[in-house]
């Protein structure tokens, strides 16, 4: 579709900064909070909403949101594969790196 509408146009795809765990683990305990204060303090719904009211991890979405993180990262090393996506047009993983 947009190698059509815009046969020029450029992605560049930057790789996932760790996971929804280590994501919550970084952060201290009222910025868990606020987190989900960013969604009106009702811990949202869905994949997107890992950590709940209370700043803990919701295991049943936090599984999901993983489940969904490695399935576009194989997605992106198959597309690179398929020479679908140029390397120069990736970060390479450079997150995974450090």
């Amino acid at each position: 579709m947009l190698a059509r509408g815009a046969p020029h146009s450029r992605i560049f795809v930057v790789s996932q900064w760790g996971s929804p765990a280590t994501y919550w683990q970084a952060l201290r305990p009222a910025q868990r909070q606020q987190f989900v204060a960013g969604d009106q303090g009702s811990g949202g719904t869905g994949p997107c909403a890992f950590i709940d009211p209370r700043g803990r991890l919701v295991p049943k979405e936090t599984a999901r949101l993983e489940t969904i993180i490695h399935g576009h990262e194989v997605q992106l090393a198959a597309d690179r594969a398929r020479q679908l996506l140029m390397p120069s047009f990736t970060d390479s993983d450079a997150a995974g790196c450090l």
